[in-house]
């Protein structure tokens, strides 16, 4: 289970709507210092998601929880969103090849398949997430991680206070 912490804004029946700060391969490098990566991502600043997950515990708005994730939801989300437009692509270039066109067509017919795998790993993903919630679920209260994992923009209430 993949867990991250997360502050709830908002409650609707067993769901509820967490906002998270979205993850970066550099969280805890130790070539952080020399890193390309690193410096977009304090050029740009840490960015903040809002998810609808399940709420078993009944968490309320402004308390900090856990949020989990399953992997098997996570490698079925990656072989959608990644595999299936690469695999669109290629068979989109190897048909229209294979029909006798030429590369010109090639690469519209692979253009196409990409838009095209796009879309409909788009679709698939919308009923995944309608079919199995996601994936994501709030798992307990956090112990520590509060206002300080989140940008200043983020920890701000609704009366533009910070917390």
């Amino acid at each position: 289970m993949i867990e991250q912490n997360a502050v709830v804004r908002h409650c609707d029946g067993g769901l509820a709507l967490v906002e998270v700060q979205r993850a970066n391969a550099c969280g805890g490098c130790a070539g952080k210092a020399g890193c390309g990566t690193a410096s977009f991502v304090d050029y740009f600043g840490r960015r903040t998601a809002r998810v609808s997950v399940r709420n078993p515990i009944g968490a309320r708005p402004g308390e900090w929880v856990v949020v989990g994730y399953e992997e098997r939801a996570f490698l079925r989300a990656a072989a959608v969103m990644y595999l299936l437009p690469i695999g669109a692509l290629a068979l989109g270039a190897a048909a229209t090849t294979a029909w006798g066109g030429s590369e010109a067509l090639g690469v519209l017919g692979a253009a196409a398949g990409l838009a095209g795998g796009l879309a409909f790993s788009r679709r698939i993903a919308d009923l995944l997430g309608r079919r199995h919630g996601g994936g994501l679920t709030i798992l307990r209260h956090a112990s520590g991680g509060g206002p300080e994992t989140l940008p200043a923009a983020a920890r701000e209430t609704s009366n533009g206070e910070l917390r």
